[in-house]
């Protein structure tokens, strides 16, 4: 795989013997219920991607089956469950052949919804056939997937942000062994805090504050955060709407699943940005002894201009840095080179409609050293209604 990044721009990643990768393990396609082929979705998350898991809609245990008023959402997500089940065996044939070692890893994964604890997204580590792990509850899901594969499992609360009850955290019942992480961005907006750029829009409610990031941290709860899309039209990793990061010792399926255990994370609205932070040898996400002598190291190369980046302690804004007002560039040694991000932007024609762009870019006086693409998918979740911005609908998960 080629390095996202030139090796002297990041001195502390390569101390620690770790790079950036950058994925999306929660999307959908018509798999179950979504729109667009499951080869699509994968062919174009290899475009921008280093890994990526198709996630499929599974089951919802304590769905609200005696509501007469959503008795249609209670069957679409039924049909949708039972597509998902005649698909999932044969499902894995297509995700091993868009594997491409060293360049593209695919994981297999499915969803849970739960009023009570939260919907989780549950990633399994290997492509050989197994069937979905059902459970009531994080700690039952827990078991079962312990029973069943070992440590090649993981699950995470995806949109936390809505009220425990509405879908959203149930923080009493998170366990960090089977969460290495949440999701605290994806289409449904962001639940860092209470008040954000990009609030929740769907009918589940509005982002509660009790079930933020911030108020998880203030709880005392252990975990790593990611971003992912929640995409519902086969188009994982779509631009502007969430990705993460994972900081794994190599690109193998392995090294990218042990760094998600183990937190190596980070949650991204669009943007490959590598933000990595060390104490000592200790990678984000790890967890050392307190010590007065702790030097907390930090290495950022944002997608464009870096306007502040935030330190937090004990859930108290700690320092501010603004790299405007405190350079620390990398030293280049020798190197009189200037590396640039050039952001190439193009129209559309009308909806319901392509448009085919061709031209050329060169450059004088450099060279070009990689191409990354910003590609976006339709915003399309509801079978009823397609619409422009964030749905509002029941049925979006």
């Amino acid at each position: 795989m080629t390095r996202r990044f030139s090796e002297h721009l990041t001195p502390l990643a390569n101390r620690l013997g770790i790079q950036p990768l950058f994925g999306d393990i929660h999307n959908h396609a018509a798999l179950s219920y979504g729109h667009g082929r499951l080869e699509d979705a994968l062919a174009r998350a290899a475009l921008q991607l280093d890994f990526v898991s198709i996630t499929g809609h599974a089951a919802w245990p304590d769905m609200p089956v005696d509501v007469p008023e959503v008795a249609h959402i209670v069957d679409f997500h039924v049909k949708g469950f039972a597509k998902l089940k005649a698909n999932w065996k044969d499902h894995f044939e297509t995700l091993r052949s868009y594997e491409a070692p060293a360049r593209f890893a695919v994981f297999p994964g499915y969803e849970i919804h739960s009023c009570e604890h939260g919907d989780y997204t549950i990633v399994y580590a290997d492509l050989d056939v197994a069937e979905p792990e059902i459970a009531d509850t994080p700690a039952d899901l827990k078991a079962a997937l312990e029973d069943a594969k070992g440590e090649r499992a993981l699950a995470f609360p995806h949109h936390i942000g809505y009220r425990q009850g509405a879908r959203g955290i149930n923080w009493d019942t998170f366990d960090p062994e089977l969460s290495p992480f949440v999701e605290m961005f994806s289409m449904h907006g962001c639940a860092e805090e209470s008040e954000s750029d990009r609030s929740y829009l769907h009918s589940m409610g509005p982002v509660n504050g009790a079930s933020t990031m911030r108020s998880g941290l203030k709880r005392g709860a252990v975990f790593g955060i990611v971003g992912n899309t929640d995409h519902h039209s086969a188009y994982p990793g779509s631009y502007g709407h969430g990705r993460m990061a994972v900081y794994a010792e190599n690109d193998d399926r392995d090294a990218i699943f042990q760094a998600m255990r183990a937190r190596h994370t980070n949650a991204l609205t669009g943007d490959n940005i590598h933000l990595l932070t060390a104490i000592g040898d200790t990678v984000q996400g790890g967890i050392v002894a307190p010590s007065g002598a702790a030097t907390l190291e930090i290495e950022a190369i944002g997608g464009g201009f870096i306007d502040s980046i935030d330190v937090f302690r004990n859930g108290a804004l700690f320092e501010r840095i603004s790299p405007e007002l405190q350079p620390a560039p990398v030293d280049a040694g020798d190197d009189t080179t200037t590396p640039t991000i050039l952001f190439v932007e193009l129209g559309w024609g009308a909806r319901g409609k392509s448009h085919d762009w061709t031209g050329e870019l060169s450059l004088a006086g450099g060279d070009i050293l990689k191409v990354e693409p910003r590609f976006r998918g339709a915003e399309i979740v509801s079978r009823w209604k397609a619409r422009i911005r964030r749905p509002r609908c029941r049925s979006c998960n």
